[in-house]
């Protein structure tokens, strides 16, 4: 359909190649930013963070509020993508207090308060 975009595959591998990396990081940053939304969060009532890592990883996509943290990566032992997130105490929290990791098959489409759908 003309017009329409492709839903991204975030199961398909990004390691070693470039352009995947880039479309992987942003579709990451795209899906948790409508998370953060779909939460109430405010655009300054978190941070989004990229860190890129080495060719042959994926890096991690992070969004980090005060009270939550959530993760995005493809893990090294595999090429499922993988959602980590747990509870902080703010911002500069490095460890969390609850944690939950799971794998994007495991999750399929996420509904967050019945109106936003997150496929990741």
């Amino acid at each position: 359909m003309p017009g329409k975009s492709q839903a991204f595959d975030f199961k398909k591998p990004v390691a070693d190649d470039g352009e995947a990396k880039r479309a992987f990081h942003t579709q990451a940053r795209r899906r948790l930013r409508l998370l953060g939304t779909a939460l109430g969060l405010t655009r300054d009532g978190y941070d989004l963070r990229t860190t890129k890592a080495g060719v042959a990883v994926s890096g991690e996509i992070t969004l980090h509020g005060d009270r939550l943290y959530v993760q995005v990566s493809q893990p090294a032992t595999g090429h499922d993508s993988r959602i980590l997130f747990r509870t902080c105490e703010g911002r500069e929290a490095r460890t969390g207090l609850m944690w939950c990791s799971s794998c994007s098959g495991a999750v399929g489409q996420t509904e967050i308060g019945g109106d936003h759908d997150l496929p990741l």
